[in-house]
């Protein structure tokens, strides 16, 4: 499976291109969000799930147990649609995953200046996903469950700032990164130190939120199915290894109101994702401040990602709602500065 292929990079930023593969492929005139199917309505009805509005704390810089979110998973494969209801929820981790959690320190290079990113006390996101939901099928059965430390530190990092620093840095040229957090990586143009640490950024906040991707039941195999996968003799070449790695695009301004955030600035960041050297997906994030309670996914509201080959193939994911608890629930530091 993807994931698995994926953990072999260290640090679990290759399973980041899993999903961060986005690109020009978006471009093309198909529509970049779908409704949920009656299927879908019916089970959120029956669960007291909620799939509208994403309320966005104005001020807030750190989550709280208990913020969660709901996710429209849809896979398309010529007329068929499937798609999945996933809600994430933020909860304390236990004694025994505290201890087992290691620490994580990430050091990025950029214009010969290291950044440092530490990981902090780690948190719980519980995943439970329903589907697939499909127009034609019998609605499936109990909804999987399972569960994933994150670090709210690095997810409150998000992508939203660098991605308007690329906006307003003249002349970019796209970035590329390997196989593990890079050593070095090649900016869009010369940054001041400031500029740089947006940049760097990216890579371990990317890295925090997959982690939860790598646990979401459904997800792993709907990726797969798009992904344009190595040839054999690729896959011979390198001793039986796949190698990830993603590419950084451009980065451009979106509409929040498109995508449930109509207060908020939203942007569209491009990468495309390379298995041993070939491009094997395509994707476009939309992001905005990873403000809760959007901190669990590092602000990202929205994914496209697309078969390099096949065009029929395409997945969308969209935050549909997210919710805030009151303010009695335990705070959990981030990295989101408290003026965004």
């Amino acid at each position: 499976m993807l994931p698995r292929l994926l953990q072999r990079c260290a640090a679990g930023l290759a399973v980041a291109g899993a999903l961060l593969a986005t690109a020009s492929a978006v471009d093309a005139p198909r529509p970049l969000t779908v409704p949920p199917l009656p299927a879908v309505l019916d089970h959120a009805k029956a669960g007291s799930i909620p799939i509208e509005c994403i309320y966005v704390s104005p001020t807030a810089d750190e989550g709280r147990i208990g913020d969660a979110l709901t996710v429209l998973i849809s896979a398309h494969e010529s007329a068929k649609v499937r798609q999945w209801l996933v809600r994430f929820t933020l909860a304390a981790a236990t004694p025994e995953e505290r201890a087992a959690a290691k620490p994580m320190t990430a050091t990025i290079t950029v214009n010969e200046q290291k950044h440092v990113f530490t990981a902090g006390d780690p948190v719980a996101l519980d995943v439970q996903t329903a589907g697939p939901f499909s127009a034609q099928a019998k609605p499936p059965g109990e909804p999987k469950r399972s569960r994933v430390l994150v670090s709210p530190k690095l997810l409150g990092l998000g992508l939203d700032r660098a991605s308007e620093m690329m906006i307003r840095t003249p002349a970019p040229t796209p970035a590329e990164a390997g196989t593990s957090p890079p050593a070095t990586t090649t900016p869009p143009t010369t940054l001041s130190f400031e500029d740089g640490q947006l940049f760097a950024g990216l890579f371990p906040s990317m890295m925090s939120f997959f982690q939860a991707v790598d646990s979401t039941p459904g997800l792993r195999e709907i990726l797969w199915s798009v992904l344009e996968k190595p040839s054999l003799w690729s896959i011979a070449r390198r001793g039986g290894k796949i190698d990830a790695g993603f590419n950084f695009g451009k980065a451009s301004t979106a509409s929040g109101a498109d995508w449930g955030v109509p207060d908020m600035p939203c942007y569209r960041m491009e990468l495309t994702l390379s298995l041993n050297g070939q491009p094997a997906l395509e994707c476009a994030f939309y992001v905005t401040s990873p403000r809760p309670p959007l901190l669990a996914t590092a602000g990202i509201v929205g994914i496209v990602a697309d078969s390099p080959k096949d065009k029929a193939k395409r997945v969308l994911i969209r935050v549909l709602s997210g919710q805030r608890v009151k303010d009695a629930a335990p705070a959990l530091a981030s990295a989101v500065p408290a003026s965004k």
